[in-house]
């Protein structure tokens, strides 16, 4: 009897249906993993620079912005003394939002919510900033970010809180 090397067709059929249902079932979740790690990524960004730039505001003896572009979805800081290249160049190097997150808006005391355009949280270089939350959303996941007048670390939760009007 002759050895047979190899494989039927019947095999590799079985074989290539497995593949693709696995691949059926896991693609969906690693959307859900790459769209979380997204929003993580948004979430230490403001909670890790928000502290910095105050301390940055405080350490220099200047007043720093956080410039938040609602239209692009960028994050970047500027400073009074900079020319327009440079904040141009700011603005470029700044942190951009990925996937689908978006800012939805920036809500300050008193003030109207500001949901388009640009929003600029200023920290003072006697230790102290604006008070204001800032709403990231991603399909119908929302969080929300308060950045503090006289505290260092910025406050999150889960869903969408504001100021009371």
């Amino acid at each position: 009897m002759p050895e047979d090397h190899g494989f039927t067709l019947i095999e590799l059929v079985v074989v290539c249906a497995l593949i693709s249902l696995v691949l059926f079932l896991s693609i969906p979740r690693l959307e859900k993993v790459h769209t979380a790690e997204s929003m993580r990524q948004a979430s230490q960004w403001l909670v890790i620079n928000v502290p910095r730039l105050r301390e940055r505001a405080v350490r220099e003896q200047i007043d720093l912005s956080l410039h938040l572009d609602m239209q692009d979805g960028i994050l970047w800081v500027s400073s009074p003394g900079m020319t327009g290249e440079q904040r141009d160049a700011a603005r470029k190097e700044g942190f951009r939002l990925s996937g689908s997150i978006r800012i939805m808006d920036v809500q300050f005391p008193g003030e109207p919510v500001l949901s388009g355009g640009s929003a600029e949280i200023r920290f003072y270089s006697r230790g102290f900033s604006d008070r204001a939350w800032i709403h990231l959303a991603e399909d119908d996941r929302k969080r929300s970010f308060l950045v503090e007048t006289f505290l260092n670390d910025v406050e999150q939760h889960e869903g969408y809180l504001g100021f009371e009007p």
